[in-house]
């Protein structure tokens, strides 16, 4: 029962995060500048969870519920509980960073499965082995540019 709670989560989280794709690319296409909802720059990373180590909005991601390109901003299922090893300062929880041009979006510190693998459309190659991500370009994915070993980069 445990393990299929587990892969439960996990494939919300998945559902999740192509559910936000799909809104902020909703978004970039009706933007008179066909720019994504801004952050201030892609290091100011926002949470979905009160009491991560990151700022916490309820709004997460700016203006897409105001707007009305999705009704309510999705939360990790067991967000703001205690974190997978390795993300030991944070929380469970959805991080969204942007400067308008690219966004990256993270299941940050919640996967619940054994499963991982670079071949997994969610991998994150900055972080590997506690996040999946979706995002608008090869460079917030670390393919065009290292990861520099810093969690905060893209």
């Amino acid at each position: 029962y445990g393990s299929n709670t587990r892969t439960a989560r996990d494939a919300k989280r998945k559902v999740d995060l192509e559910q936000l794709r799909g809104a902020l690319e909703m978004y970039r296409s009706n933007d008179p500048d066909g720019k994504y909802p801004s952050t201030g720059g892609t290091q100011n990373w926002i949470s979905s969870e009160p009491g991560d180590a990151r700022p916490y909005s309820a709004n997460y991601i700016p203006n897409l519920v105001s707007e009305g390109y999705i009704q309510q901003l999705p939360r990790d299922p067991k967000g703001n509980t205690s974190s997978i090893t390795g993300c030991s300062a944070w929380k469970r929880a959805y991080l969204y960073t942007s400067d308008g041009t690219d966004y990256k979006l993270l299941s940050h510190c919640a996967q619940e499965s054994n499963y991982w693998s670079s071949t997994d459309p969610y991998y994150d190659i900055c972080r590997p082995t506690w996040a999946w991500q979706v995002s608008s370009s090869l460079r917030s994915r670390g393919v065009s540019s290292p990861c520099n070993g810093s969690t905060n980069g893209w």
